[in-house]
């Protein structure tokens, strides 16, 4: 939050001066080694060294995250080390490599850029109750600001959006020129919806399952998919989820915990097949033993097909030792637990270690109806049983359209049923508004819930979204492979035309893009100009660019 006044804005016409600049690194290392560059206010910019070159500090000059050490730096004429922070926050933007994220959602990191100051009305209390008074007097015993947290701090009205609906299409157009859309929509597709705060959008959803029921008709699609059917036994669903036919609602019944909870056991002993489970998992722990004793921790085979750890596997050796010497079923109830667990995971058909025949899946349907039937009300929440005709609210968005398991044995499945889903989704028009949803999808501590390539392209959006005329850009697509770069290199330039864009570019081969170039090494600007002039035999650029 800035305090004070910000003084005039920018004026950003003319050009950037660098005269004489020297940057010192804290171990006395000049990054910046009397730097001089003219750099135009208007059209695009790239700057073309390698990583010693003294390129990253140039660029943290411009928007003043590095001071120099000497010599004088400018916009417009104005020295940037005497221009308020407050200028520059609401006129220039910043990105590196970074793709640093906060704790919070997608929609808060995306638009932080915004909150320069409280644009709405403070709330009369808080969500714990407390009175804005009682605030606004803490604040000041602690000498905290006045303002209102909870109030409204992005300012979409200071870049001419006045709607939501404003707000969203110009989001919109921001994740598109980023790469971030196709991202969203797979995000928006694994968020869950509440029926209560979104009951048109449930609807909707219930809409686009029928619409895929629909499609899935045509004989050529129909063995992509198999719905859920409470009365039929799934041949793509694991044993546990064939008895739950539903999605768990906590940790109650998650499949980790059925094979010690109460009530599970019960359900198999009224069916006769619970020593029918603990020899299964015995089965699978040999198998398992047998396939993975010899591959090294951490072997990819353990994540894609082990039904046990690398580091579990001496702990089931010994439980299969006890097995045959004393017998399974005198077992400790942790280790028939533990056994039992496997089969829980397993589905049948496609793991074929006997538990594909006809006589055990009327079993597990029994086992089923008895689950389902005799729940105890204390345990009624703990599981959301599928519905033809209701949205499961436990579920993700793109399990509700699904309503159904994915087929194994034929080729391409996923991509087939993901390609209709999207079509169903577009038929329906429901993209922006699941977009709206994925926004408030949790970004985790660090934004680990996302990939180093998303955080790259959510910290670009996230300048990209306040329309900055100055935006400074080092090398901030790093993660991306080359034809993504080149995709989201072409979406912001055509953007920033009119504008000021500086570009820290790590292919030189991406510079010939842009209308100037700017060449470093050693800490000096080794070569200036126009790219179409400088892109010609003997310069430093096309140097540069055979090399």
């Amino acid at each position: 939050m800035q305090r004070g006044p910000v003084g005039d804005k920018l004026t950003l016409e003319g050009d950037i001066g660098i005269s004489n600049i020297v940057v010192e690194d804290d171990s006395g290392i000049k990054t910046l080694d009397g730097a001089n560059a003219q750099i135009p206010l208007k059209g695009t910019t790239a700057v073309v060294g390698s990583s010693e070159s003294g390129r990253d500090d140039l660029a943290r000059l411009l928007v003043r995250l590095v001071s120099p050490d000497s010599g004088r730096a400018n916009i417009n004429g104005r020295e940037i080390k005497d221009i308020h922070e407050g200028v520059l926050g609401n006129q220039t933007a910043y990105v590196d490599q970074s793709g640093h994220m906060f704790n919070g959602t997608i929609r808060d990191n995306l638009y932080y850029g915004l909150k320069h100051r409280q644009v709405g009305d403070s709330t009369a209390e808080n969500a714990e109750g407390r009175t804005r008074g009682e605030l606004e007097d803490e604040a000041a015993q602690s000498g905290n600001t006045k303002d209102d947290v909870d109030a409204t701090w992005f300012d979409f009205p200071a870049l001419g959006l006045a709607s939501d609906g404003a707000v969203a299409d110009h989001t919109l157009e921001i994740l598109r020129v980023c790469g971030l859309e196709r991202d969203m929509r797979e995000i928006a597709l694994q968020t869950s919806v509440d029926p209560k705060a979104h009951p048109e959008l449930t609807g909707r959803i219930l809409d686009a399952r029928r619409e895929l029921v629909s499609r899935l008709q045509d004989p050529k699609l129909a063995s992509l998919v198999e719905p859920f059917d409470k009365n039929e036994y799934n041949n793509n669903m694991t044993v546990a989820e064939n008895i739950l036919m539903g999605t768990p609602v906590g940790d109650t019944f998650n499949t980790v915990n059925l094979g010690t909870h109460p009530y599970m056991l019960e359900v198999l002993d009224k069916v006769g097949i619970r020593n029918l489970f603990l020899e299964a998992g015995a089965k699978v722990a040999e198998t398992m033993i047998e396939l993975f004793q010899d591959l090294p921790p951490g072997h990819e085979f353990f994540e894609r097909y082990s039904f046990i750890q690398a580091d579990e596997l001496p702990e089931f050796q010994g439980i299969l030792r006890r097995a045959e010497s004393g017998g399974i079923d005198n077992l400790e109830e942790a280790e028939k637990a533990q056994l039992m667990g496997l089969t829980f995971v397993l589905v049948p058909d496609r793991h074929r270690l006997g538990l594909g025949t006809e006589e055990i899946k009327q079993q597990l349907l029994q086992a089923r109806r008895f689950f389902a039937d005799d729940l105890p009300d204390d345990l009624k929440g703990a599981v959301k049983f599928y519905d033809v005709e209701d949205y499961n609210d436990a579920a993700s968005v793109i399990d509700n359209i699904l309503f159904g398991k994915i087929r194994h044995g034929r080729a391409q499945a996923h991509q087939e049923v993901n390609q209709i889903i999207n079509e169903v989704i577009e038929k329906l028009e429901l993209w922006p508004i699941l977009i709206e949803l994925g926004l408030d999808s949790q970004v985790g501590v660090g934004g680990g819930r996302l990939s180093a390539v998303q955080r790259q392209k959510l910290s670009l959006a996230r300048a990209l979204i306040k329309k900055p005329e100055l935006l400074v850009l080092n090398d901030p697509l790093s993660a991306l492979d080359p034809a993504s770069q080149d995709e989201i290199t072409d979406g912001v330039l055509d953007s920033y035309r009119e504008r000021a864009l500086i570009w820290v570019v790590n292919r030189a081969e991406l510079a010939k893009r842009f209308d100037n170039v700017i060449v470093m090494d050693s800490g000096k600007v080794i070569e200036q100009g126009l790219t179409r002039e400088l892109d010609k035999e003997g310069s430093e650029f096309h140097k540069r660019l055979t090399a």
